[in-house]
């Protein structure tokens, strides 16, 4: 419902609904327009407690057949924006999103993304964009049988103040257990182990000090419009940064080969 009021230039919203795919959600609140800019002091949040709702927000997930798609695990959503957008002045808005023991399985395949737990939030209680934080506090994943877990912490906008970690293990035969992918066969296992603390500055050259390894070992890929497979990928590759400075990057791809119609190649690149 939309409420006018001209001589004020006010415009209410009440019991205002608004979808993206399956994901409903309320705006509530009034949006003023002053001499300059644009006054807002709105709530939104969704009485849906499906996880379903959320997931068909994820590219590539809300196809045709996602009606089909088995879903357990709950979520809330909610938050609000207050205050005067202009060409300078942003308003404080805080939004807050969490998804708890959720699930999904396509039902003609065998295994499923279990497990899905998600805390977020996004928030600036000040006039300046440069003020906003981002958390990510829980995030953890088991696809099929494969783990996934990390954490992020954002502090500003103004010198990117951030830390974070993501880790996992991937049996790469299962993702074609757990997503529709279409005429390829996958095996291998990639582990990664990934963290990162500290500012970011472009100008001064200051980097986060971060820790990323990667190792790729019995990798295959075979698809069916090349059926020639790659076989017996490997990779073994790190970033390291210790001290957050540009030259103390280094980047280390200490192994990598494939063979291909039964030739073998391999690569050493020198460390970087």
């Amino acid at each position: 419902m939309l409420q006018v009021d001209l001589e004020q230039m006010k415009f209410t919203l009440a019991e205002s609904k608004f979808g993206i795919n399956e994901f409903l959600f309320d705006l509530n609140g009034i949006i003023g327009l002053p001499e300059e800019g644009i006054a807002l002091d709105l709530t939104f949040g969704t009485e849906q407690t499906d996880f379903k709702n959320i997931l068909s927000l994820v590219p590539g997930i809300y196809t045709e057949s996602f009606s089909s798609i088995n879903t357990t695990g709950t979520l809330s959503f909610g938050g609000f924006v207050k205050g005067l957008y202009g060409e300078d002045t942003y308003p404080a808005f805080d939004v807050n999103l969490e998804v708890k023991d959720g699930m999904f399985q396509y039902p003609d395949l065998p295994l499923p993304v279990k497990d899905i737990n998600l805390s977020f939030q996004a928030k600036n209680e000040s006039s300046q964009i440069e003020n906003t934080s981002v958390t990510l506090p829980i995030f953890s994943m088991n696809v099929g049988s494969n783990p996934l877990s990390g954490d992020f912490k954002l502090a500003n906008l103004r010198d990117y103040d951030l830390e974070g970690k993501l880790n996992g293990r991937l049996n790469l035969k299962e993702l074609t257990a757990v997503f529709p992918i279409e005429k390829t066969q996958l095996a291998g296992i990639l582990d990664f182990n990934a963290s990162a603390k500290g500012r970011y500055d472009s100008t001064l050259k200051v980097l986060p000090s971060m820790d990323i390894r990667l190792n790729l070992e019995n990798g295959f890929i075979q698809n069916t419009d090349y059926p020639v497979p790659l076989e017996r990928l490997h990779a073994k590759a790190t970033i390291l940064n210790q001290k957050g400075t540009m030259q103390d990057f280094l980047m280390d791809i200490s192994s990598f080969g494939f063979d291909l119609e039964g030739e073998k190649n391999r690569r050493k690149p020198e460390n970087q």
